[in-house]
C-alpha cells in the first residue's frame, strides 16, 4: 500500500492515525487504521471516507470567528460584552472549560466555592480585557489653577511664608491651627486664609517646575487596585 492511499475498510474501533511531521494539508504521509471487526456493508468505501474526513476535521486548529471583536488568550473563545461604561468595555470570556476559569476556580476553598454559587460576582475567576474608550495622548495632566496671589507682592516674609508652608503642609496642620501658632508663637498676624492662599499659589509653582524637571516615562505602565474588607 503507498504512503498516500487508505484502507477501505469499516473500523468499529478507535481510530488512531500517525502523521509524519513534515506532511502538510495537502499532502498527509500515512494513515495507519487498527480495527477488531470488519463490517462488510453496500457503502463501506464510502462510510470509510466519512470516518477519515471525521478524523481529520477534529484535528483541526481553532480558528476563531470573524464577528468576535477579541479572544480569550487562555481557551482561544470569543469574549462576550459584558459591561459597557462610559470610559470603557468590559469584556469577559464564558467558557467554562477554560484553563484560566478551572485553575482559579480550584483554588478556593470550601467556604468559598459555596459562596460562590450564592454570589457568582464575589470573586474573579474568568479572564477580562477592558477596552477604554480614549487615547492616552487625549488625556491632560490635571494642574492647579492659576492664583490669583502672587507670591512676590505678598506682605509677609520668605521665612513666613516657609512657615506657613511647612506647618500647613509638611506638618499637615489645618490651615486654622497654623494661622494660631503663627499668631501665638511666633507672634505673625496672620489670618487662615491667608495660609490657604499662601498653600494654593505655592501648588501651582511646584506643579510647574515639576513638569519641567520631570523624567522620561516608560511607555508600558501597570497599575493594581486594592479591595478594603471593613469589619464589623
Amino acid at each position: 500500500m503507498s504512503e498516500n492511499t487508505v484502507a477501505p475498510s469499516i473500523l468499529s474501533g478507535p481510530v488512531k492515525a500517525s502523521v509524519s511531521p513534515t506532511s502538510t494539508d495537502a499532502n498527509i504521509a500515512m494513515l495507519q487504521l487498527s480495527t477488531s471487526t470488519t463490517m462488510m456493508a453496500k457503502d463501506g468505501p464510502r462510510c470509510a471516507a466519512r470516518s477519515v474526513a471525521f478524523f481529520f476535521q477534529t484535528q483541526k486548529r481553532h480558528r476563531p470567528s470573524r464577528k468576535a471583536k477579541y479572544f480569550c488568550p487562555h481557551c482561544h473563545k470569543a469574549l462576550y460584552r459584558w459591561k459597557e461604561q462610559t470610559l470603557l468595555t468590559i469584556y469577559k470570556c464564558g467558557n467554562d472549560h477554560c484553563p484560566a476559569f478551572l485553575k482559579a476556580l480550584n483554588k478556593l476553598n470550601a467556604s468559598e466555592k459555596q459562596l460562590q454559587e450564592k454570589k457568582l460576582s464575589q470573586f474573579k475567576l474568568r479572564y477580562q480585557y477592558r477596552e477604554y474608550h480614549f487615547q492616552p495622548s487625549s488625556l491632560k495632566h490635571s494642574a492647579p489653577d492659576k492664583p490669583k496671589i502672587n507670591l512676590d507682592r505678598i506682605h509677609h516674609r520668605s521665612d513666613i511664608l516657609g512657615l506657613v508652608l511647612a506647618f500647613h503642609i509638611s506638618c499637615a496642620i489645618t490651615a486654622r491651627k497654623t494661622a494660631f501658632i503663627l499668631r501665638n508663637v511666633f507672634n505673625v498676624p496672620i489670618s487662615y486664609q491667608t495660609v490657604l492662599n499662601y498653600a494654593e499659589s505655592a501648588a501651582y509653582h511646584c506643579h510647574l517646575f515639576n513638569l519641567q524637571r520631570k523624567g522620561p516615562i516608560d511607555p508600558i505602565s501597570s497599575a493594581d487596585e486594592t479591595y478594603l474588607s471593613p469589619r464589623r
